[in-house]
């Protein structure tokens, strides 16, 4: 589903949309409107309200948001376009970020977490199918 963007959406929560797909920040933000670059769809907004205290956030999660949705939502133009920096967010990562790598694909492959200034592999003694969810 679509993010709506509403009167609460601003650079804060930009930048912790980037910080998810591991990028750095967000470069712009807005709603596609008449943009159609993007394309458009027919999904149904999946949440709206979305307040973030801080940008550092790494994830949505960290924030509020409702899925009470207005009606001001249930138009597409209202879906909500970010544009993010291209420097990814492990080129000056955090402690215990986590991040995929050597796979085909950036969400497949060996997982790693940076801890004590260097990235390092996860012994997977009781590491099951429910950890990785």
């Amino acid at each position: 589903g679509n993010i709506c963007d509403d009167s609460s959406f601003g650079s804060d929560e930009a930048d912790v949309v980037c910080h998810q797909l591991a990028y750095t920040g967000a470069s712009s933000y807005g709603n596609t409107g008449s943009i159609t670059i993007y394309g458009t769809d027919t999904n149904l907004t999946a949440i709206e309200d979305v307040s973030c205290d801080y940008s550092s956030y790494l994830v949505l999660l960290q924030c509020s948001v409702s899925s009470h949705y207005s009606s001001l939502c249930s138009e597409d133009s209202y879906d909500l376009v970010v544009d993010c920096y291209s420097t990814r967010i492990w080129d000056s990562p955090s402690s215990g970020q986590i991040r995929l790598t050597g796979g085909e694909y950036s969400n497949i492959g060996l997982l790693e977490i940076y801890c004590n200034g260097e990235w390092g592999t996860v012994c997977d003694d009781g590491f099951y199918g429910t950890e990785a969810r």
